[in-house]
């Protein structure tokens, strides 16, 4: 019984220097992990304003044209455009893939520019999947609201 005891308060310090070592969060304050988990538990949607530094190196300018420049993971479900609040169709800013030496068809980058350049926003849809930092805001999420998160970028 008594080393039972101990093994149980040996992993109890073990798991209580753990937490201590590591914070709830990588990129939200105590603050808003509150504002987040109480949101979950009474359903409602909430939208907090980047106030940290922790989180203003996740994407950047180099980041996203790094992004951009992986040609064979864009397609029609994942990278959108969008102008005057209407979205614009995918084949009048995309191309086969051959003049540009893609394997697929994809987001023809003049035509991109084109649209940016009369006002167009640009939405990417899942970089969880393509940014490692976006990844671990995701995750962050994901665990103090224990529930599913996606990641979507407008630019």
């Amino acid at each position: 019984m008594l080393q039972i005891f101990v093994i149980n308060l040996n992993y109890c310090i073990n798991l209580i220097i753990k937490i201590l070592r590591y914070p709830l969060s990588n990129f939200f304050s105590d603050n808003e992990i509150n504002l987040l988990k109480k949101a979950k538990e009474k359903k409602n949607y909430i939208h907090l304003k980047n106030k940290s530094d922790k989180n203003r190196d996740v994407m950047n300018v180099k980041d996203l044209n790094n992004l951009l420049s992986m040609h064979n993971i864009w397609d029609q479900n994942n990278f959108n455009m969008v102008i005057d609040k209407k979205p614009i169709n995918y084949n009048k800013f995309s191309t086969q893939g051959n003049q540009y030496g893609f394997s697929k068809t994809g987001p023809d980058p003049d035509k991109v520019q084109y649209y940016i350049k009369k006002g167009a926003s640009l939405v990417l849809n899942d970089i969880i999947y393509y940014s490692k930092d976006i990844k671990k805001i995701a995750f962050d999420l994901q665990e103090i609201t224990n529930g599913k998160c996606q990641t979507n970028l407008y630019f």
